[in-house]
């Protein structure tokens, strides 16, 4: 039997975007722990590893995004109880052996009004519930991670598209989940239509008598888009 916690930490990159972070929070039974660029989980039983994983790299996801920089985590340390009786924690990796490079990059997301794009600080709590949610729903990991790409890229259309494609298909099926979409963002669907046109030809944005949107905007839209359906899960 292994008694005590199990604890992971990571190093978050650029270290700067970091600078004098110092929080600590609990989601779902997972207690965190950021200072500076150095993030600190704990938690009960190996078995939540996998969650743990989970919710680290869908967070820095939503960080990236929200500012607009790109973010990287590195574990660079575990450890798990040793068997009962034995006083020592048994370490598994720690960052003078580099036997782990656990690292994704990321860039993803922001907190917007009405397609306001707001930067926010260096905190991770803040998305820590959405994070949560997309262990949960499929659909709204995938769609982080489609933003996350699109970001990424001096020409997001398709990327953005899939993002709207995904939200929509699991609130219903053609159009009845684009009208259902706009619905629960408060928004016209033509706000969400003018997303996927402009990455059409100026003549089909012309004819349809729509906003020929800049790259920024229709990050901005797709973003706020993707914010307001995780508010909206249970």
């Amino acid at each position: 039997m292994l008694t005590g916690q199990c604890e992971l930490r990571f190093l978050l990159e650029p270290a700067a975007a970091f600078m004098d972070a110092n929080e600590t929070w609990q989601e779902s039974g997972i207690n965190f722990k950021l200072k500076n660029n150095e993030l600190t989980a704990t938690y009960a039983n190996e078995t939540e590893r996998p969650k743990v994983m989970a919710i680290v790299d869908t967070v820095c996801d939503l960080n990236g995004i929200r500012n607009r920089q790109p973010i990287e985590y590195k574990l660079v340390h575990e450890r798990v109880p040793a068997p009962e009786g034995t006083a020592s924690y048994l370490k598994v990796h720690s960052t003078d052996t580099a036997k782990v490079k656990e690292r994704v990059t990321i860039s993803k997301q922001m907190i917007y009004g009405t397609a306001r794009i707001v930067k926010d600080s260096a905190g991770l709590s803040q998305d820590s519930s959405i994070a949560d949610k997309s262990r949960k729903y499929p659909e709204l990991r995938k769609a982080i991670k489609q933003l996350a790409l699109a970001q990424s890229e001096n020409e997001p259309g398709t990327k953005l598209d899939n993002v709207v494609a995904v939200l929509s298909k699991a609130l219903g099926s053609g159009s009845d989940g684009k009208k259902k979409l706009a619905e629960i963002a408060g928004v016209s669907r033509r706000y969400i239509g003018e997303i996927t046109i402009t990455n059409q030809t100026e003549r089909h944005i012309d004819s349809y008598h729509n906003k020929l949107l800049t790259r920024e905007e229709r990050l901005a839209r797709v973003q706020n888009l993707v914010w307001v359906y995780a508010k909206h899960l249970k």
